[in-house]
């Protein structure tokens, strides 16, 4: 293993393994969606992985947006949903408008673009087999490509390119295996979920989407700026901007509303920012009712012609 690290070269086979369908649901169900894939791979090539991942939490702890939980330690679901919680009450308490954007990114970690994470030095075919997977519109396929030219996220963020180089020896050449079907086959794209890498490796990408979300969402005049707190038992003495909550794959935007007839607009306006930025990175969102969603809580004068 410590030949491995040094040369930043496994073997093939702790680049792939059995591709095993785990049900969602308790209930049977004979329908695809109702199962995710998940990666059974090598003992000694997952301990491989997992002595990377310890090197990326650094990285990543650093470069998270401010309320992004998930893969970094110490972080639980408890965390994010006391957020959203405490948000909507402080609305209701001060009878201002509030929402919730709740974004559900479709097939998160089987999509992620490897390039945006480390020079992947696949074969020369690979970005043009992404892209065109992918089919995404332009502008945002031109975004990409730049994203995926430029500097990518583990060097930028921990600076050792032998670090960078073992992800990208991770991430190209992988693939995996059905049992009994006697077929192999090659991947381009996604984390490999079963793998200790997978949600630290989308970790990166998804604080990228996320910081430049909240920058665009600024820009646009769409973030929701609280004022400082008072009493002899706050901390906090400048403005704070509520940012995105995320958990995994799953990110909720809560924004404040002076007044109910900028609700629809401004909701539908901050909807396009998330679906547009997603697009850039190769995301794309589950739009559907229980995945997709926005919650709305209307006071002050005109909340009922809104309602």
């Amino acid at each position: 293993m410590l030949k491995v690290a040094l040369t930043a070269q496994e073997p093939l086979a702790w680049k792939g393994g059995y591709l095993t369908a785990l049900p969602k649901r308790t209930a049977p169900s004979a329908n695809c969606v109702d199962y995710r894939s998940i990666l059974l791979s090598d003992v000694l090539g997952k301990a491989y992985h997992r002595h990377l991942r310890q090197r990326l939490v650094t990285a990543l702890s650093g470069q998270a947006a401010a309320l992004q939980f998930g893969p970094t330690p110490q972080s639980s679901l408890e965390l994010p949903a006391l957020y959203v919680r405490a948000f909507l009450q402080g609305a209701q308490a001060t009878k201002v408008s509030a929402t919730v954007l709740f974004v559900d990114i479709k097939e998160a970690f089987y999509r992620m673009v490897r390039q945006l994470v480390a020079p992947v030095p696949d074969e020369a075919d690979a970005i043009f087999i992404v892209l065109e997977r992918l089919a995404l519109p332009e502008p945002h396929r031109s975004a990409l490509q730049a994203m995926m030219g430029g500097a990518d996220l583990v060097t930028v963020s921990q600076q050792s390119p032998l670090l960078a180089a073992c992800i990208a020896d991770v991430l190209q050449h992988t693939w995996f295996t059905v049992r009994g079907s006697g077929q192999y086959t090659s991947t381009k794209a996604g984390s490999r979920p079963g793998d200790p890498l997978a949600d630290m490796l989308f970790g990166f990408v998804l604080s990228a989407f996320l910081r430049q979300t909240e920058r665009e969402l600024e820009g646009a005049g769409l973030s929701t700026v609280l004022p400082p707190s008072a009493g002899p038992l706050s901390a906090d003495s400048h403005e704070q901007t509520v940012g995105c909550a995320s958990w995994a794959d799953d990110i909720a935007l809560p924004q404040l509303w002076s007044e109910p007839g900028q609700l629809i607009a401004g909701v539908s306006h901050t909807a396009q920012i998330v679906l547009d930025r997603a697009a850039d990175f190769g995301l794309k969102l589950t739009l559907s009712p229980t995945k997709t969603a926005v919650l709305v809580t209307v006071a002050g004068a005109g909340s009922v012609a809104i309602r």
